[in-house]
């Protein structure tokens, strides 16, 4: 939802029910990516590279090795 609301451009609405998502599921990296993109849209960029950073270590923690396969 909050993407969507991203989308429509409702920045408050978006940030809203992306910091709540993020809060319940941390381990989500796309949530922290969509919450770094709202914030950046609202002119808040340090707060967007924190949760973009979190987004970017998420993914690479949840990347498979060699040793996986």
């Amino acid at each position: 939802m909050g993407k969507a609301l991203l989308q429509k451009g409702d920045l408050a609405g978006a940030i809203d029910n992306l910091e709540r998502a993020s809060k319940l599921e941390p381990d989500r990296p796309e949530f922290h990516y969509q919450l770094g993109q709202a914030y950046l849209a609202s002119g808040r960029k340090s707060e967007a590279k924190t949760e973009i950073d979190i987004s970017r270590q998420l993914r690479s923690r949840n990347q498979p090795t060699n040793n996986d396969k």
